[in-house]
């Protein structure tokens, strides 16, 4: 007698509850988005009536952004599980065929009557017909059950589960780039970044990680001279690095807000949860507004950075309770980094002046809260010579400033790991 295999039959019985399972959690999961939608649109039009401005703006550009972004993990949801369903429904169909082939079988051999010699022969052959189908289809619909193993979980959502954001597949990374990725963070807020991924490397575990913020275009930074001066011009032209290089870009009107802050520290927390680069030597350079951004990714996450340089900043433009902060918590969360300002004098008398001005007010802003260094740079606004040439620090030369802060770490490693 031909028998059939107990994990087919297993999967067989279970098949129409795994099927139901999946209707039910995927229009479950579909209502809930949807509910929050409303929620959030509400929410939207109730803010707008009492609250103008930059406040509205920005609170109607975050609900609008998380909406879009729950309108494309429900059509990712709705693609994942339209194809699982489809699929299970016709390994069900071939399951249901070979039952039917088996049963078929076995009422042949089990058969009373006594045929003549001609129904005999007849019968033979068909019954070595279906065996030689039963037994080609049990081998079809046994691979395909491996694949279906934990159907309805393909909808599950982890608290950290990479649906929610886009960091780049491991796939992508690759030693000796200097590449555009895309990182949605959980807030909503989409980064357009470069990344420089170190050479003759195996893995990135255990590599410092260096992020460097260009101006904002509405603070002076124009997109069209991203990778043409400093740090992005400079890894765009083949210059080598021993660590990975993170140089996130802002649109048109973007700036470095409590938002971007926190998608900017979610991107960096990625490549340590996902590429298992170094928590513990992460640090952050920027030139102008993005010298700006670095002040208050310090200032917003205090013992986070090895190292912090601004280039060039404005103290004018440093407004804490944009990034949800006192003065007083700002300056005491300051006085945790070690902290580099860097005054350049080599971009012609104006931008001379302006450096100096902007530089000497953040010095004095900060220095009676921060253990806080100047150093002059007797060159143009952008760092291409710093991060280009030797760098010298505290009796030190490295190959340029970037090694410098790749260089450094923390005496005591914490213990706690960075989450997305």
């Amino acid at each position: 007698m031909v028998s059939l295999n107990s994990e087919i039959q297993d999967f067989y019985n279970s098949m129409n509850d795994k099927i139901n399972s999946l209707n039910t959690k995927t229009s479950s999961l579909i209502d809930t988005m949807n509910n929050f939608q409303s929620f959030n649109s509400a929410f939207g039009d109730n803010f707008s009536t009492y609250y103008k401005g930059k406040a509205q703006t920005t609170a109607l550009q975050n609900i609008n952004a998380i909406n879009e972004t729950i309108t494309l993990i429900m059509e990712s949801v709705s693609e994942k599980i339209g194809t699982s369903l489809q699929e299970s429904q016709s390994i069900l169909d071939s399951t249901k065929q070979l039952i039917e082939l088996k049963n078929k079988i076995n009422n042949a051999e089990y058969s009373t009557e006594v045929p003549t010699d001609t129904e005999g022969a007849d019968k033979a052959n068909t019954t070595s017909n279906d065996v030689y189908l039963f037994n080609t289809k049990q081998k079809e619909v046994l691979e395909k059950l491996r694949h279906l193993k934990g159907l309805d979980e393909v909808i599950t959502v982890e608290e950290n589960d990479t649906s929610l954001s886009s960091a780049v597949n491991t796939a992508d990374l690759i030693p000796g780039t200097y590449k555009e990725y895309k990182y949605t963070a959980s807030n909503g807020v989409t980064v357009t970044y470069y990344a420089y991924i170190p050479e003759n490397i195996e893995t990135t575990e255990g590599l410092p990680i260096h992020l460097h913020l260009w101006p904002s275009r509405s603070n002076g930074g124009p997109l069209g001279y991203y990778n043409v001066h400093g740090l992005p011009k400079l890894l765009s032209e083949g210059q080598s690095a021993s660590g990975v290089v993170i140089c996130p870009k802002l649109e048109a009107d973007e700036v470095y807000d409590a938002e971007h802050l926190a998608a900017l520290k979610e991107l960096s927390d990625s490549y340590v949860n996902t590429y298992k680069c170094d928590a513990n030597r992460i640090s952050i350079s920027g030139q102008g507004g993005g010298g700006q951004g670095a002040i208050n990714m310090a200032a917003k996450y205090p013992n986070y950075f090895t190292k912090v340089i601004s280039l060039y900043s404005l103290d004018t433009a440093y407004n804490y309770d944009e990034i949800g902060l006192t003065n007083a918590q700002a300056r005491a969360n300051l006085s945790q980094n070690d902290i580099t300002l860097i005054r350049c004098t080599g971009g012609g008398s104006t931008l001379d002046s302006r450096s100096s001005t902007y530089t000497s007010e953040l010095y004095s802003s900060l220095s009676p809260y921060v253990d806080i260094d100047v150093y002059d740079n007797p060159f143009y606004i952008y760092g291409d010579d710093l991060f280009g040439g030797p760098f010298t620090y505290e009796g030190k030369t490295y190959t340029n400033m970037l090694e410098y802060c790749l260089s450094q770490t923390r005496e005591e490693p914490e213990s706690v790991t960075h989450k997305a």
